[in-house]
């Protein structure tokens, strides 16, 4: 969508100040821990765009919250999974011999959007090391949650989406439906049994570049919609619009919780 395009959809000029209003409309308020997952054009013209719109945010969940924004990299990994698009087999050596590793500080987001991918480099922005699904945490405990994210179970407790699900984490879900909703793999890991398989991704081990392989969840988001849609016909969330964008504020370990048993009663595992 062309930035005209953008213009003439907005109901009405977006800025710090005025999104700072809605955000507290919602509920969002200082101390929070909450997992931001974003569409910048549903909001309509923002001036200042992405930058502004993490800024309203920082100064509404303050220092002594927690943000965090999932800035995954999905093709640091083996290309005989790629499907979107699949590449010729007798080049996959090559592509696995001469893929970048994953580097916390440089590796760009993919599909995550705009506002993820300019959040992870505002200062005081940790990002946990993992080379497919990374996290960009920032606030006072931002350093000591982004630390040891096991290249195994991934988004499980042992990851950053676990020590929000301790610390009564809040999952908000501006202008994307739950099949955005990372919080939910959480709930697969949960699942007794649930499949896993060997993976691989070019990381960096004492400073060298290395192939590694690891074992880890087949994470699968397609039924998320169910699950959230089954989720929001018995429990109350808040809602708002944050300019032309549908909001909703998720108490996560709520949402999790139920995602684990409708994935046991709904899934063949």
């Amino acid at each position: 969508m062309s930035q005209l395009d953008i213009i003439k959809q907005s109901k009405n000029l977006q800025t710090i100040t005025t999104l700072k209003k809605e955000f507290q409309n919602l509920g969002l308020k200082a101390g929070m821990n909450l997992i931001v997952h974003s569409s910048l054009s549903s909001i309509g013209w923002i001036c200042g765009g992405p930058e502004s719109f993490i800024r309203a945010l920082m100064e509404t969940i303050t220092w002594n919250g927690i943000i965090i924004m999932p800035t995954q990299s999905p093709s640091l990994s083996d290309p005989s999974d790629w499907a979107n698009p699949k590449i010729p087999e007798t080049w996959w050596n090559d592509v696995k011999s001469n893929m970048p590793a994953f580097d916390s500080k440089i590796t760009p987001t993919e599909f995550m959007g705009a506002i993820p991918e300019v959040f992870r480099s505002f200062p005081d922005v940790e990002r946990s090391y993992h080379p497919t699904h990374s996290f960009a945490i920032w606030g006072e405990k931002g350093r000591y949650w982004s630390l040891n994210h096991p290249l195994e179970e991934s988004l499980s407790e042992f990851s950053p989406l676990g020590k929000l699900y301790e610390n009564g984490g809040y999952i908000l879900l501006l202008g994307v439906n739950h099949e955005s909703n990372t919080s939910l793999h959480l709930s697969e890991t949960m699942v007794t049994n649930f499949p896993k398989k060997k993976f691989g991704s070019p990381i960096l081990k004492q400073g060298k570049r290395i192939w590694e392989e690891y074992e880890d969840y087949e994470y699968d988001s397609s039924d998320f919609n169910k699950i959230g849609n089954a989720f929001e016909k018995e429990f109350y969330i808040k809602t708002c619009s944050i300019g032309n964008a549908k909001t909703k504020l998720i108490p996560m370990e709520e949402m999790v919780d139920f995602g684990e048993d409708w994935i046991l009663k709904n899934r063949k595992i």
